[in-house]
């Protein structure tokens, strides 16, 4: 009888945590309709950390950042 009780003890609270959610996903949704992009260019700073690793490619070749230049910067 235990058990099950912690069982609907944690389905209940579980449910209660994802109903609370619900009202913040709405106000989400509704902020991004009235989305526009930025008038001016923006400068976008990524730090980029160099461990000083052997064998470890250059940091300005990597995935990461070819993504991001790719994403953002040759727009």
């Amino acid at each position: 009888m235990k058990k099950n009780l912690r069982k609907v003890f944690a389905v209940s609270m579980a449910g209660a945590m994802v109903a609370g959610c619900i009202p913040a996903m709405a106000d989400e949704a509704a902020s991004t309709t009235n989305w526009e992009p930025f008038a001016e260019t923006v400068t976008l700073r990524v730090p980029v950390y160099d461990r000083g690793a052997e064998g470890v490619p250059d940091v300005s070749n990597n995935y990461w950042t070819g993504w991001i230049q790719e994403n953002f910067g040759d727009q």
